[in-house]
């Protein structure tokens, strides 16, 4: 009993890491993780990361411009919001916009 469950417990420890393993946004080096996302992407999977980088940096851009923000700090804002996430949550973030 005590095996089986040490089993079970492992499995779901390995599954767990290997899903995490996906790349994510760094804001410290932005260039870098981009490139890191998108060099196992199929192309149309490209793509729809591209429209989702445009449409989060164009609206978080715009609501902080309205608000007089400067360049940096529009700059920042951006990557804080992008710091952390992987490319299917960076897509799935830009939808909910």
């Amino acid at each position: 009993m005590k095996k089986g469950l040490f089993t079970m417990l492992m499995a779901a420890c390995c599954a767990l890491t290997l899903s995490s393993c996906s790349p994510t946004f760094d804001k410290d080096k932005p260039q870098e993780s981009v490139q890191e996302m998108l060099k196992d992407l199929p192309a149309d999977k490209q793509h729809e990361f591209h429209k989702a980088m445009f449409k989060i940096g164009f609206s978080v851009g715009l609501t902080n411009a309205a608000l007089g923000a400067s360049f940096d700090s529009i700059s920042a804002e951006v990557l804080e919001v992008l710091d952390g996430k992987t490319v299917d949550e960076i897509i799935e973030y830009a939808q909910g916009l």
